[in-house]
């Protein structure tokens, strides 16, 4: 299943899905996730099944020490580059 967003069209629907403001990563996800973590100055983060990495430069901009993305689809590790 891994390769299901390396389908054509199928990232880019994606996209267009998650572009607004009701872009569940952004509305549910990505605060709750904050929320669990706390303040991420100096933490070292992996995340894995990453997308496209949307909550990687939020870390870092709070102080993140680093963070890595991994993701199954290489198209969607594409858009996190």
């Amino acid at each position: 299943m891994s390769d299901f967003y390396d389908r054509p069209g199928v990232l880019e629907r994606y996209r267009e899905a998650t572009a607004g403001v009701s872009d569940p990563q952004h509305v549910m996800e990505e605060p709750a996730l904050l929320e669990e973590i706390g303040d991420p100055r100096g933490l070292r983060v992996v995340d894995l099944g990453c997308g496209y990495a949307a909550i990687g430069r939020t870390l870092l901009e709070a102080g993140c020490a680093s963070y890595l993305g991994v993701d199954g689809s290489a198209r969607m590790a594409g858009r996190a580059r």
